[in-house]
């Protein structure tokens, strides 16, 4: 642009004045279509939602948004020193499950055991 304003100050021929305005437009042109390039990229992008694009290539990426807790040194998981209950309450309901099971066993067998014990008195 100084280039041009320079130009124009100096002694010129009209017709070197209209090269150099043609130039400077030819210049201006292709500065409009590589700004309106990237212009395009912000108006319309395509992502993995809108076009056949592969989600890795998504920009820009959101960001997460930062916990205002204080981190507290720990590691995340079960601490140490602390005695876990999953495995009680895991073991308790295997045993539970025996026992039912066992008692519908009995409970079956008894009831066979009636059955034969009750058909031996009718004969």
């Amino acid at each position: 642009m100084l280039y041009f304003a320079s130009c124009m100050t100096k002694e010129l021929s009209t017709e070197e004045k209209f090269a150099a305005l043609f130039a400077h437009i030819g210049y201006l042109e292709s500065e409009i279509d590589r700004l309106k390039e990237r212009l395009a990229k912000y108006e319309n992008p395509k992502n993995s939602k809108n076009s056949s694009k592969p989600p890795s290539s998504d920009f820009p990426k959101q960001q997460k948004t930062q916990s205002l807790r204080d981190p507290s040194g720990k590691k995340p998981g079960g601490q140490s020193g602390h005695e876990g209950t999953t495995l009680k309450w895991f073991l308790l309901r295997i045993l539970l499950r025996i026992t039912l099971h066992s008692i519908a066993l009995v409970t079956v067998k008894i009831y066979h055991l009636s059955q034969v014990f009750f058909q031996a008195d009718d004969k």
